[in-house]
């Protein structure tokens, strides 16, 4: 009987999941400490620091349009063990790079800007072997069970890296935070190096093609093959544009519209990444073995309403002065709560909505494939990403919006 026990007794896959995690909360508290030393302590003009945001949400994706595809031939070509190594031992030096900068008196904002693209680039090589190695090592039944627990340690992981990036808040904090991302990523390369290495089978070997929009065009051609596939694709597409539109501006949001500081940011940062957890691990009871899309209509609908709550209890929270709402006050407030909770559950609707969604991908890819088309969603889940960048971008800079309402 597979058991979620059972399958972290395999010395090879918890190797994988503790690996994978570490690499994923060193990511996230790179990413968010940048959010907040840009929003809280490098700019003071909130159109700034709103520009700022959309720049660095558009750095973040652009690596994972540019260069999936790449990843995954070479995850497909190379054997996943090794390729999964690689990722790791590259994540330490962009630390290192990061540190230089935190360890400054003022961090340097083109310093923290090239790391975070970096980074960005470091996850879209990651990405399509976290995904593709699992395959390997698990049989068909134990499959669904350990996707359940890839995202639901994922998830976990990015609200731990999320908490640990609030210590840049505090002072010394920058310190703390370029020692930890070294030792995390550290630790993760050599959690790494349990996973035994599998021998490639493909008779004909993976040539990589360097014509980036020319592999671009070939990978997504192929994903349209299999139409579940690509309507997979595109339904993990949609939420996140609607995620991470919310994930991009979440700092500024609470600071510009609800008048409160960093720990209310994280406070929403962390709901978001419970709920989509939260939705993961309740889909995974209900799905079990039949994969299909009969909980997409349900959850489209969650998320619309959750959306509308969060907009109008945005209008009725009311709280606006010169000095930001620590997380304290802000807890003791009906509409606060009311707030937190409309981003819990439009996120756990999300993870009901992509979890099918991903394990379909995995099960109808063939032999060997499974990289390029988790490839082929990254590409087409960062056009999605991109444009939400985009499209904050033109209204904040054309039309001078000083803050958004969601």
């Amino acid at each position: 009987m597979n058991t979620i026990k059972s399958l972290l007794m395999s010395s090879r896959f918890f190797a994988m999941i503790l690996s994978g995690s570490l690499a994923v909360i060193t990511g996230n508290i790179l990413r968010q400490s940048i959010l907040l030393l840009v929003t809280y302590h490098l700019l003071a003009d909130s159109n700034q620091a709103f520009l700022w945001g959309s720049i660095l949400g558009a750095l973040y994706f652009i690596p994972s349009f540019l260069f999936s595809t790449i990843a995954g031939e070479l995850s497909d070509k190379i054997p996943k063990a090794r390729f999964f190594q690689i990722t790791r031992a590259s994540q330490i030096a962009i630390c290192f790079l990061m540190a230089s900068t935190l360890l400054q008196e003022t961090p340097n904002i083109y310093i923290l800007a090239t790391s975070l693209f970096l980074m960005a680039t470091h996850d879209a090589f990651f990405s399509p072997v976290r995904y593709a190695i699992l395959p390997e090592y698990l049989n068909k039944k134990q499959l669904v069970l350990g996707n359940g627990i890839l995202e639901a340690s994922t998830l976990v992981s990015i609200a731990v890296g999320i908490g640990l990036a609030n210590l840049v808040d505090y002072k010394g904090g920058s310190v703390v935070i370029a020692f930890l991302m070294i030792g995390l990523s550290v630790c993760a390369y050599i959690t790494s190096l349990w996973i035994p290495s599998k021998k490639i089978y493909d008779k004909e070997p993976i040539k990589i093609n360097l014509n980036i929009f020319n592999a671009i065009q070939s990978n997504i051609d192929n994903a349209r093959e299999n139409k579940h596939i690509w309507q997979s694709i595109l339904g993990i597409t949609w939420f996140w544009f609607i995620g991470y539109s919310l994930m991009l501006q979440f700092s500024n949001y609470v600071k510009y519209n609800l008048y409160c500081n960093a720990e209310v940011a994280l406070a929403f940062n962390i709901s978001y990444t419970l709920g989509l957890a939260f939705g993961s691990l309740i889909c995974h009871n209900l799905i079990r073995n039949k994969l299909d899309g009969r909980f997409t209509p349900l959850s489209l609908f969650a998320i619309s309403i959750f959306g509308i709550h969060l907009w109008l209890g945005t209008q009725a929270f009311g709280y606006s002065t010169e000095q930001l709402m620590g997380l304290g006050e802000f807890s003791t407030t009906f509409t606060g709560w009311r707030l937190l909770m409309d981003v819990f559950f439009l996120s756990a609707a999300g993870g009901i909505l992509i979890v099918p969604l991903y394990s379909i991908i995995q099960r109808l890819s063939k032999k060997n494939h499974c990289s390029r088309n988790i490839a082929s969603l990254n590409i087409i889940a960062s056009i999605g990403m991109g444009a939400a960048a985009i499209l904050q971008t033109i209204f904040i800079s054309s039309l001078n919006i000083p803050f958004i309402h969601f």
